[in-house]
């Protein structure tokens, strides 16, 4: 997505992000909070579908509850795969808090995120181009008629997609 934003001139209403910005360093994510506020028009919304930490939880704390979460709940997953997923999850994410996220979109002149939906630390959340109470409203306005067919697919698609990451490797 960086690369992308950052060489073009085109402007969006949407951009979309899922599962890649935990991916990043607090630096980088604020480089594309920066990339994402440019590329939108005002009005306009960055939907962010991904892993964050719990407010009181450290970065260890979280790759530890996260991993043992799963190993609980996942039961379609062998214990290779499941040691593979959690290789991954150990050695690659970088997930921050809402507040630090929400830090790094105001100072890119994004809105505060409006909470759409969440299951433990997955969140969906969007941020507005432009800030202030009335474009949060119209933000929660937009979103409503979508948060229903995201909660209803977030956890599953979730597990579909590790289970591809498992098999693929």
């Amino acid at each position: 997505m960086g690369d992308y934003l950052r060489n073009c001139t085109e402007r969006f209403d949407l951009v979309f992000s899922s599962f890649a910005l935990h991916h990043l360093t607090t630096e980088e994510k604020g480089e594309v909070f920066r990339q994402v506020s440019r590329s939108l028009r005002p009005g306009g919304v960055f939907l962010l579908v991904d892993v964050v930490r719990h407010e009181d939880e450290s970065h260890d704390a979280h790759l530890q509850a996260a991993c043992d979460w799963m190993r609980k709940e996942w039961h379609d997953f062998s214990p290779e795969e499941m040691a593979t997923i959690c290789d991954h999850v150990t050695g690659n994410d970088l997930p921050e808090t809402v507040i630090t996220l929400a830090r790094r979109a105001t100072a890119a002149g994004l809105s505060a995120p409006e909470p759409v939906n969440q299951y433990r630390w997955l969140h969906i959340l969007a941020f507005g181009k432009t800030p202030g109470r009335d474009a949060q409203l119209s933000l929660s306005y937009r979103l409503s008629t979508i948060s229903t067919t995201i909660r209803r697919t977030m956890y599953h698609s979730t597990r579909s997609a590790w289970r591809w990451f498992t098999r693929s490797r």
